[in-house]
């Protein structure tokens, strides 16, 4: 893309204000794992990754260190289908699973969404140790979880990967 996405705005909001909206509606709170100095003025708590620029396990692992529930809520900004309606129901699912599923994710037309999903914080061990062992790649660290799938529809999981994504994202 050649910018940081989450500060692409449109109607006087970024990817990030408008995803931080969403899950803080659906979740009751947002902690934004990136730095803190380029994202903090947005009035949410930011936590330096652990791991910068080793893609979004990194992240992951954070938000789970930090967590206090025992689940959370964990999703890429650049998805501006995402909404607070669908993200409940992941949370829905994710509370009402049984107690050897360490993960929820959305199921898309191309496949699973790790990076819309539920994350059980007793999955971090599996999650820091695929880091350490710099296995980085979502869909290879989702196969070693217990995972549930949570069909949803393509639309909202979209990604702005490109200009031409951005120019013709509604």
């Amino acid at each position: 893309m050649g910018t940081d996405k989450a500060l692409l705005s449109r109607n006087g909001q970024t990817l990030l204000e408008r995803a931080a909206a969403e899950v803080a509606e659906a979740a009751g709170n947002v902690t934004i794992i990136g730095d803190p100095s380029r994202y903090a003025r947005f009035g949410w708590p930011v936590a330096p990754d652990v791991s910068p620029g080793r893609g979004p396990l990194g992240g992951i692992v954070t938000a789970l260190a930090l967590a206090r529930e025992e689940w959370s809520l964990v999703i890429a900004c650049d998805m501006p289908g995402l909404d607070r309606g669908f993200l409940g129901r992941v949370i829905e699912a994710a509370l009402a699973a049984a107690d050897g599923c360490e993960c929820v994710a959305a199921q898309g037309p191309n496949g699973p969404e790790p990076l819309c999903a539920a994350y059980r914080r007793a999955a971090l061990g599996k999650l820091r140790g695929a880091l350490d062992r710099n296995i980085l790649k979502m869909m290879t660290v989702l196969d070693r979880l217990e995972v549930r799938y949570l069909a949803g529809d393509g639309g909202r999981f979209a990604n702005i990967n490109t200009p031409q994504d951005w120019l013709t994202h509604d």
